[in-house]
């Protein structure tokens, strides 16, 4: 079967129709009549519960976590459950794995991902040569995540097979679990189950042999199951619970459980109105063997522990904040109600104790499922939804795990939309990179400034980092004298101390001694070379971070400036160190810094011709500290910089609200603006002087409905009033 759409390499809505398919639908529920509230956000609710409760199998193999191939050719190993990657619709259709399944064994996947992703998973057979022409053994359909598969390997067949994570649309972040266990044979193995024995029940589990003891439970709407379970103190044991309609739980999603790292684990389940039916308890053994117990109770869920609508506190239109508390077993959720007209934005943001995980959604009067909502793990959990209709809109603040208090903010404002392209520009390099801060950082906002010379670009381009940990801009200054302007900034910036880039040659000590005379606290960050310099600035970003330091760098090549500047925002708002190296071969100082920072993941940005590939593996083989490299790379410097922004926006690092456009052939103002881009949490894109390059017209139109700023860097012999035009025509003047 051939599966192709135009020049997109996989489709999987045509790809996996194949006779062993498994489509994933979220599990149905029985009606039933009760006194019981209807639960709203079912189905959002539902997907959280199978995120948190899929965390994965035995363990494999370690690979990667980031880097993946497009092919079965290029296939890396399935590595240790979940694997983490990105996938795009139109420039990273697919990712593809490869893994080991022995005969009589099932693999069973799930695969969740970012809310701006479409995507599938399927199985390809041991002998696929391309996933663009040959047939997935099995896969998933649907539209929306997570979806869930399962595959069978017969007696006999056993050997190496291909899993593809490929993107139907959009694109966007996503996690694959995936564990591999004996085929089910038992009455207990999987569903139908066997009926839940009285409490306490008890039973043997083997994470290799015999992995579940799946029960059969009726719960009628308005009840509640109370469940426990004790297992082998050196085992993980974990419980998960399927919706009545399920008949197997591999290849459908819990709705509710208990997925910790150990033998212990305990939950609690309404069923609420229509959520009546025969449920499936899967007592599922993750690692480890030995006996278990398991008690349990189902009671009546107390009265008025779920709110509706109908209990909506008004909360005012001009903004405020509430400080309510809940409980998950007496008071699960609150309910608010705001009037919107149409154009408003509301803006909601819900904190709680650090030992609760309460989630937020908004629905309009009518809706069953919310139409924004914030259901992360970490707080704070906040939720901007743009009305397209007047009318009354709910927020539900609801406990997933934990009681305690929390506090609701809110705001009420228009929504914010696209007013035309703006200059930020001065006379020269120096007052343009004056302009760019003033146009971002507050007075009086910047204790601690990052200068360094806009007479070349080696040791500014690793300054982004730094300048992210002060929270401040990166200024530029004439080797051997300070601009009056730069004094001025400081003094509107109400900085103490400036931290200089670089050796004497780049920034003299007339420099600094001029910044001393003046009242600032000057130090100074050198290397022998650049790409000491750099290793010195990251060194700098771990100690200022401590614990907070994410382990991650970007390698860019140290000759040129492009792709260095590409990568510049997010190393400025991750705090990240921006290594330098040659071409051919890894610089001793960046392969040094990256295992004395221990850093575990490398971004390379730039292709072959700008970082080579043994300089790719030179530093996959400072493993085990360092994953394999992810390069990010596109045909020139344009595309660099385009591919950059999407996998930053693919991985939260920025969104595609605030667009930066500096020319791609000069460096001084894309140094100031990189650091503006970072902490306006946007991108850096980079065109021609005089015609708006095509790599970064297309990421802005694709981007078009999200696109609320966007700024041009220097004057118009950097940028011209050309490319300028081009932009606002794109985004609609």
């Amino acid at each position: 079967m051939m599966c192709r759409s135009g020049s997109s390499r996989v489709r999987l809505a045509s790809c996996i129709l194949a006779v062993c398919l498994v489509a994933m639908i979220l599990p149905g529920v029985a009606s039933a009549s009760a006194p019981t509230p209807a639960r709203l956000g079912v189905a959002a609710k539902a997907a959280k519960a199978a995120s948190t409760l899929n965390g994965g199998g035995r363990a494999g193999a370690g690979v990667s976590t980031l880097v993946l191939d497009d092919d079965i050719p290029g296939a890396v190993p399935l590595g240790p459950s979940p694997v983490s990657g990105s996938v795009d619709a139109v420039s990273d259709v697919a990712d593809v794995f490869s893994v080991d399944v022995p005969s009589g064994s099932r693999l069973s996947l799930t695969l969740t991902g970012a809310a701006t992703l479409n995507a599938d998973v399927c199985v390809f057979d041991r002998d696929a040569t391309s996933i663009d022409v040959d047939t997935a053994l099995a896969g998933t359909l649907g539209d929306a995540l997570p979806k869930a598969v399962v595959f069978d390997v017969p007696a006999g067949v056993g050997g190496t097979y291909y899993v593809a994570v490929c993107a139907a649309a959009g694109s966007g972040s996503y996690t694959l679990a995936w564990e591999i266990v004996p085929i089910p044979s038992g009455p207990d193995d999987d569903g139908p189950g066997v009926d839940l024995p009285l409490s306490p029940a008890s039973g043997t589990l083997d994470d290799l042999s015999d992995p579940a003891d799946v029960y059969a439970v009726d719960l009628a709407a308005g009840e509640r199951l109370i469940v426990s379970l004790q297992g082998p103190a050196d085992a993980d044991f974990d419980l998960r619970l399927f919706a009545p309609g399920t008949t197997s739980v591999y290849g459908s999603l819990p709705v509710w459980g208990a997925a910790t790292a150990s033998a212990e684990e305990s939950f609690m389940f309404d069923a609420l109105e229509g959520q009546g039916g025969r449920y499936l308890l899967d007592v599922h053994a993750v690692e480890g063997a030995g006996a278990y117990t398991i008690t349990y109770q189902i009671v009546a869920i107390p009265a008025d522990t779920w709110d509706t609508t109908a209990d909506a506190v008004l909360i005012s239109h001009d903004g405020g904040t509430t400080s309510q508390s809940l409980d998950r077993a007496t008071d699960a959720n609150d309910f608010f109600q705001v009037a919107l007209a149409a154009g408003e934005r509301l803006t909601v943001t819900v904190n709680g104790a650090a030992d609760t995980d309460f989630d937020v959604y908004v629905y309009t009067a009518a809706g069953a499922e919310p139409v924004a909502f914030a259901n992360d793990s970490a707080y704070p959990d906040r939720v901007v939804f743009d009305a397209g209709a007047s009318g009354a809109y709910y927020v539900e603040v609801e406990t997933f795990s934990g009681s305690g208090p929390y506090t609701l903010s809110w705001t009420v404002t228009l929504t914010p939309e696209w007013t035309g392209t703006t200059r930020v520009e001065g006379p020269d390099r120096y007052t343009t990179a004056i302009a760019l801060s003033a146009s971002t950082f507050p007075a009086g906002g910047s204790e601690t400034v990052v200068l360094a010379t806009g007479a070349s670009f080696p040791d500014a381009l690793a300054a982004s980092g730094l300048a992210g940990c002060y929270e401040g801009p990166l200024l530029l200054t004439k080797p051997d004298a300070v601009p009056s302007g730069v004094l001025a900034e400081l003094d509107r910036l109400g900085a103490s101390r400036v931290v200089i880039i670089g050796g004497t040659s780049a920034v003299s000590s007339g420099v600094a001694n001029a910044l001393g005379t003046a009242g600032y606290s000057v130090s100074r960050i050198q290397g022998a070379n650049r790409y000491e310099t750099a290793a010195k600035v990251g060194a700098e970003i771990a100690r200022l971070t401590d614990d907070g330091f994410v382990h991650a760098a970007f390698v860019t090549r140290g000759d040129q400036f492009a792709d260095a500047l590409a990568v510049s925002p997010f190393a400025y708002s991750r705090k990240m160190p921006v290594l330098l190296t040659p071409t051919t071969s890894l610089a001793a100082e960046t392969s040094n810094a990256i295992v004395s920072l221990s850093v575990e993941d490398v971004f390379i940005a730039g292709g072959q011709a700008a970082v080579s590939t043994p300089v790719q593996q030179a530093i996959d083989r400072l493993a085990p500290t360092v994953r394999p490299v992810v390069r990010l790379q596109g045909a020139n410097r344009y595309a660099t910089a385009v591919t950059v922004a999407e996998y930053a926006i693919d991985y939260y690092w920025a969104t595609p609200e605030y667009v930066g456009v500096a020319t791609g052939l000069n460096f001084p103002d894309a140094l100031g603006g990189g650091a503006v881009c970072g902490a306006r949490g946007g991108v850096l894109l980079m065109t021609s002087p005089t015609a708006l390059s095509a790599e970064t017209a297309a990421f802005i139109t694709a981007h078009r409905e999200g696109v609320l700023s966007t700024k041009v860097f220097g004057g118009t012999a950097a940028v011209s009033n050309t490319v300028k035009t081009q932009v606002d025509s794109l985004l609609g003047e």
